[in-house]
């Protein structure tokens, strides 16, 4: 039986202490137990008594935390928590399709199971984060104490100071062409807020509820909070007696391509911004490289000998960016309600013509496009009206009947 035991400890001291069975746990082969070195061992009075005083230590921790949750549950009162994103995840959203409105159910559609990567996508669908947000993404309760006062989406103000510039515009141009009971969608909604202030504003302006919001955002992670934001804003929204707005189904979605919802569907289309399409002329390279050499294009031709190159190269340049915007535009219209407003807001100039901004189209553009693309527009409708911020502008236009 000994020379067993010792057979054994021979191989066991032979194993390199590398060994990835046990490397993880001893630093070498000399650590481990044998059979010879494993006495029993006498535990006196006092370990036991120790021991048993800690383990009910523990449970009766347990059990105050188990007993604070339920009280948060049944009284109602919201304990600091984090969000499980998951459970806002945009394939996991469930709707509520039971629910009617304006005469009719709400609006359900699938969301797309992958998204490609667009034309747009110079970052890898990296999601845009303001300094300082962070703790509104990790916690409920913060979130709704703060989230006024804070800046998102990169606005560059606040909630609330957001919520202000728009109020004018969107009292003039949201509230007569909605009612209540209608639904909004909204093309790029970021996080949800665009969405969640304009609904406070058709309530407070116009006396609107019971509206049910929709949309789509090209990054997944803002998609998902979008989905967190709204379900829990809405849920905790106060209406005076009024029926509350309603969320419909936020989905990870690539504005320019809305195959996956139906068609004439939504009483009011509006998108917050169109992204301008990226490096329209494919140079390449960091984001400074090319507005370097978009600067060069609009700036120097007067300063080279070759300037019918550069100005086709502008041409060129503001094409692509045209046929981008269309795209862009004409899925707003194409899920439209025949006879509802389309609206655009806050439009970039042309990068020739602004070079403080990302670059866009000008306002004759929308114009031309009617004809130019074919959109399903009635032409008398169309409006174009001053941008809150500088050097910027909105479109309204109604689909055809």
């Amino acid at each position: 039986m000994i020379e067993e035991e010792e057979e054994f400890e021979g191989l066991v001291s032979s194993i390199p202490a590398s060994s990835s069975s046990f490397s993880s746990s001893s630093s070498s082969s000399s650590s481990l137990p044998t059979r010879r070195h494993r006495k029993k061992r006498n535990v006196s009075w006092q370990e036991r008594y120790r021991f048993q005083i800690g383990l009910a230590a523990l449970l009766v921790t347990a059990t105050m935390v188990v007993f604070a949750y339920l009280e948060t549950v049944f009284t109602g009162d919201e304990a600091p928590s984090l969000w499980n994103y998951s459970t806002y995840n945009t394939n996991n959203t469930q709707l509520n399709t039971s629910h009617p409105y304006n005469g009719g159910m709400m609006i359900d559609y699938d969301c797309p199971v992958r998204v490609a990567a667009d034309k747009n996508d110079f970052d890898g669908g990296k999601e845009y984060l303001e300094e300082g947000a962070q703790p509104f993404f990790n916690n409920k309760t913060y979130f709704l104490d703060h989230f006024r006062n804070h800046s998102f989406d990169g606005w560059g103000r606040t909630y609330d100071e957001f919520k202000a510039s728009m109020r004018e515009f969107k009292t003039k141009y949201f509230v007569p062409n909605l009612q209540n009971g209608d639904s909004i969608y909204e093309s790029a909604c970021g996080i949800g807020l665009n969405l969640y202030l304009t609904l406070e504003i058709l309530q407070e302006e116009g006396g609107i509820s019971d509206v049910t919001v929709y949309g789509n955002e090209y990054l997944q992670e803002s998609v998902d909070k979008a989905n967190m934001f709204l379900e829990t804003l809405l849920d905790a929204q106060e209406t005076n007696g009024h029926p509350k707005n309603k969320k419909g189904r936020l989905c990870h979605g690539d504005s320019t391509n809305l195959s996956h919802v139906p068609a004439n569907s939504f009483d009011l289309v509006f998108t917050g911004y169109i992204s301008p399409l990226w490096d329209p002329l494919e140079f390449g390279g960091t984001e400074d490289n090319y507005y370097g050499k978009m600067t060069k294009i609009c700036r120097d031709p007067q300063k080279n000998e070759n300037l019918w190159e550069y100005q086709k190269l502008a041409e060129i340049m503001q094409e692509e960016q045209e046929d981008w915007y269309s795209i862009w535009t004409t899925e707003m219209i194409r899920i439209a309600k025949p006879g509802k407003a389309i609206i655009i807001e806050e439009i970039s100039l042309p990068y020739c013509d602004n070079m403080e901004d990302w670059g866009g189209v000008r306002r004759d553009f929308w114009k031309e496009g009617t004809e130019r693309y074919g959109w399903d527009i009635d032409p008398e409708s169309l409006m174009v009206i001053e941008g809150t911020q500088k050097m910027r502008y909105n479109v309204l236009m109604k689909k055809t009947i």
